[in-house]
């Protein structure tokens, strides 16, 4: 597990020794730098939490997770829908929805109109997994908060910024 503090010291030190020894590169190393630790963290606190297992919770691959979420934002989706929501190729949701659908996770209901057509639900079970899941993150999380001391206008301010960070990203994927 990567230890924050240190971490972001470090590569301050390393950066302000550039900002003295290269100051024309200096500000954009810093920014770069900085720009890969949040995403270095990003994946250290993601592998941290972690996917929850135990009892009411079916194990999901990253897919299935991606796609029951682009589901849950856009109920009445098609598979085409989802696939150009989570920028995976048709064949890999395909095989995602498929194995959703064995799970008991998504149900495919047939276009009122156009019976080629099939719109995804989620069922009451991944409605189910995911509050459980949620309630697991959510305590694996608080642990975190309170052993680095974290007021509740931190976290608040950190959801705000990677949720408009993940929003950003969002907006720029072909």
């Amino acid at each position: 597990m990567i230890d924050a503090s240190p971490y972001r010291l470090g590569r301050m030190a390393d950066n302000a020794l550039l900002a003295e020894t290269r100051p024309d590169v200096a500000e954009d190393t810093l920014a770069d730098d900085t720009l890969a630790d949040l995403a270095e963290l990003a994946h250290a606190v993601a592998r941290d939490v972690g996917r929850p297992d135990g009892d009411g919770v079916v194990p999901l691959t990253h897919t299935e997770v991606m796609v029951l979420k682009a589901i849950e934002d856009r109920p009445d989706a098609t598979p085409g829908a989802v696939a150009e929501a989570t920028s995976l190729q048709r064949s890999n949701v395909s095989a995602a929805l498929a194995a959703l659908v064995r799970k008991g996770f998504v149900e495919r209901r047939p276009d009122g109109v156009d019976g080629r057509v099939v719109h995804l639900h989620l069922t009451a079970l991944a409605h189910a997994s995911r509050t459980t899941i949620r309630g697991r993150w959510a305590a694996r999380v608080r642990l975190g908060v309170e052993a680095g001391s974290l007021t509740a206008a931190d976290v608040e301010a950190t959801v705000r910024v990677l949720g408009a960070l993940a929003d950003g990203l969002a907006a720029t994927r072909d």
